[in-house]
């Protein structure tokens, strides 16, 4: 119970923390880099997007549930760069091999032993911050009544991937399995490195 009290404080410690990071000073420099005639020259307003939703929940709801169905290609695969500056021939290729790799990696993790409706909760939590990072871009980067979300980026869920080996995880853990993960763990941050030196130099 002691451990338990310390790490629900530690993480609404953290979540105070951030909030006031981003409220007193992270938003107000963000404003700086040209994000302001952004949004004047794409009509991004997100008071104006919630009051089109009011509207237009139809419109709105088809928008965002062909967004989550047609964009993870584009998120994960197709424009899964280094803040899409990065167009390397091969690089479609070489994002569906990492992404084929996460997913064998999903199951070849640890077995923790949770509980199935433990598992639930986390899928659930998962789901939540997927779906709501979508919102979050539809009401900020997207423009008002634009039939798709704009701005999604992969490294937006780096965050929640940890969850997934949690839940999907069924196999005994080992020290050659792990030596393999290193490996290959080494060799796509290795082939990242070298796609962003081509790209860029």
């Amino acid at each position: 119970k002691k451990i338990a009290i310390i790490s629900k404080m530690t993480a609404l410690l953290l979540i105070v923390v951030a909030g006031a990071y981003s409220n007193f000073y992270a938003s107000k420099e963000l404003l700086k880099g040209g994000r302001i005639d952004y949004y004047i020259q794409n009509n991004v307003n997100p008071a104006n997007q919630i009051n089109y939703i009011i509207h237009n929940p139809a419109s709105a709801v088809i928008t965002f549930v062909k967004s989550l169905i047609f964009l993870p290609y584009l998120i994960f695969i197709k424009d899964c760069s280094f803040f899409h500056l990065i167009l390397f021939p091969g690089l479609d290729i070489y994002n569906a091999l990492c992404l084929i790799f996460f997913i064998v990696f999903l199951f070849l993790s640890e077995d923790l032993k949770m509980a199935k409706r433990k598992k639930l909760e986390l899928i659930i939590l998962f789901l939540i911050i997927y779906t709501s990072i979508f919102f979050i871009q539809y009401l900020s980067w997207t423009p008002v009544g634009y039939d798709g979300i704009l701005g999604v980026g992969a490294r937006y869920f780096i965050p929640i991937l940890a969850i997934l080996p949690l839940v999907f995880g069924h196999k005994s853990n080992s020290e050659k399995l792990t030596k393999y993960f290193i490996v290959f763990t080494t060799i796509f941050l290795s082939g990242m490195l070298l796609i962003i030196i081509a790209g860029f130099y």
